[in-house]
């Protein structure tokens, strides 16, 4: 499925069949990470028994009990209707629907995202906001704001997504936005205590056991943040150097151009991951919606179905050619290789042993 998304064009039901198999190997399968302890909280029907999962999530848990459905059930729906969110927004955003970007997707990480439910609802939501983040319009701001807020409700990492509306801003100067943003982790992570009392602020009882010093995802955390910069860094990388490509290129439309811009500058946010990071690598799962944002970049920079030359790396004298299914590629590789070393191997095994 992957290698037909990246060399196969058509068809363009290709997102569907995506979809249709994340369900497939989901439903009835009660030995993913989470089922069990997911599957307890959807029995109970008592708001209270929610307070440490957010109202959000018993309010689309309730819509499924009223509505009959088991577990299993609510879950089929639910990845359903993420589907065809992704499928959406990527289709406002790329303006076509590429098959490019779901084949990388699925490669990595929609194996995670599908295991961890509620914070892959919470992500989706979010990814609602960006159309109207890129409007750069007061009401519009105002909608992806309430957008955030009710995703935050669902799983309370996803507060940290409000500071996506800045980034649009930043479009005129990116390289000063990004400078802010390196001092602001330096100093984040120097001022370690200042950093975690704030994160605080946003915690429910359960997330507060991720800051706990003696916690396990605290530890792990800690031993992890090599993997994360890297997985910032690449990100930031990436987008960058497409942005490059497309912003100013007549060959692009204003859209993929806003686009671009827009996605640099949240690459660059992303580096204000590591001092929350160090405190607990639980916080990272939020770093989840870059995946998505740069397949939707390599996509765009696709479209135009052209090689690109790069006077970065020279085969003699002569500058490589190359074409953006290629960047996908290496990209979507290098990227579960990492992530193999420290998430994917519970995902994998629970899916398929």
């Amino acid at each position: 499925m992957i290698i037909g998304a990246v060399f196969i064009k058509k068809p363009k039901i290709f997102p569907f069949f995506v979809i249709a198999f994340l369900v497939w190997i989901n439903y009835n399968n009660i030995k993913i990470p989470d089922f069990l302890p997911y599957n307890n909280l959807y029995q109970a029907a008592l708001p209270v028994q929610y307070k440490n999962f957010g109202e959000g999530w018993y309010f689309l848990n309730n819509i499924g009990r009223n509505l009959g459905l088991t577990y299993n059930q609510y879950k089929m729906w639910s990845l359903i209707l993420i589907g065809i969110i992704l499928f959406i927004v990527s289709r406002i955003l790329i303006g076509e629907t590429s098959n490019l970007m779901w084949g990388l997707y699925l490669l990595c990480p929609a194996l995670v995202d599908v295991i961890q439910l509620r914070f892959y609802t919470a992500l989706a939501i979010t990814l609602l906001a960006i159309p109207f983040i890129l409007k750069k319009k007061l009401w519009s701001t105002l909608v992806a704001i309430c957008i955030i807020l009710f995703a935050s409700k669902v799983h309370s990492s996803a507060h940290f997504y409000l500071l996506l509306i800045f980034c649009p801003l930043a479009g005129k100067d990116p390289k000063k936005f990004r400078n802010l943003l390196f001092a602001f982790t330096a100093v984040a992570i120097v001022f370690r205590s200042l950093t975690s009392t704030i994160l605080n602020n946003f915690l429910n009882e359960r997330t507060l056991t991720y800051v706990d010093p003696n916690s396990t995802a605290t530890a792990h955390g800690t031993l992890l943040i090599p993997l994360f910069i890297v997985d910032i860094l690449l990100v930031f990388l990436t987008n960058n150097y497409i942005a490059n490509i497309v912003v100013g290129n007549s060959i692009f439309s204003t859209e993929d151009i806003n686009y671009m811009s827009f996605v640099r500058n949240a690459s660059a946010l992303m580096f204000v991951l590591i001092p929350i990071s160090l405190i607990s690598g639980e916080f990272f799962r939020v770093f989840r919606i870059m995946y998505i944002l740069t397949y939707i970049s390599i996509a765009i920079l696709a479209k135009p179905n052209r090689k690109y030359m790069s006077k970065s790396f020279l085969f003699g004298s002569s500058p490589v050619y190359f074409k953006a299914e290629y960047v996908g590629i290496a990209f979507v590789i290098v990227m579960f290789a990492i992530n193999i070393l420290y998430l994917l191997p519970s995902a994998y095994s629970s899916f398929f042993r």
